[in-house]
């Protein structure tokens, strides 16, 4: 168990979406085993705001920049110590954006664990709900279905 001395790391998510889709993420294992579902985000860093910090990590991790960033009025704490042991847990913000740019697949960085796709929010609600238990799999879907409520209308899904 984390220390109580070590303070909590501040944290974004964002939900992307483009034309009806969202931007999910896989994070496996080095051997390719499903671990959890998450979207684009981390760490905010020193001097950071949690806007900057969702630009940030999705042009890290998805390597497109995003823009009408709101904030969804949600957020969720977890009390899983960081892999640095500098904190005790994570308090995450989500957040909704839109990604304006071309069509492009998605997918993670080099060397990554983590993979993204577009997919409709109910492909990712029934990924979450058939997917490995995560207490990320909750608040994920609490953000998608609010964010669903303002996206367009679902077009039929093209090849990107």
């Amino acid at each position: 168990m984390a220390s109580m001395s070590l303070p909590i790391q501040r944290a974004s998510r964002v939900v992307v979406s483009k034309g009806g889709f969202i931007c999910l993420g896989e994070v496996r294992t080095k051997e390719g085993e499903l671990r959890f579902y998450n979207l684009p985000g981390g760490c905010v860093e020193p001097g950071e705001s949690m806007e900057e910090t969702c630009r940030r990590e999705t042009k890290e991790e998805v390597g497109f920049d995003i823009t009408a960033i709101q904030p969804l009025g949600m957020d969720f704490y977890n009390d899983y110590p960081s892999s640095n042991g500098k904190y005790r847990g994570a308090h995450n913000v989500y957040y909704r954006a839109t990604y304006n740019g071309p069509d492009k697949s998605v997918y993670g960085a080099d060397g990554d664990t983590m993979t993204f796709s577009w997919v409709t929010p109910e492909e990712a609600l029934q990924k979450l709900k058939e997917g490995p238990e995560s207490p990320f799999n909750e608040p994920i879907s609490r953000a998608i279905r609010l964010c669903a409520k303002m996206l367009p209308e679902v077009p039929v899904m093209q090849e990107w």
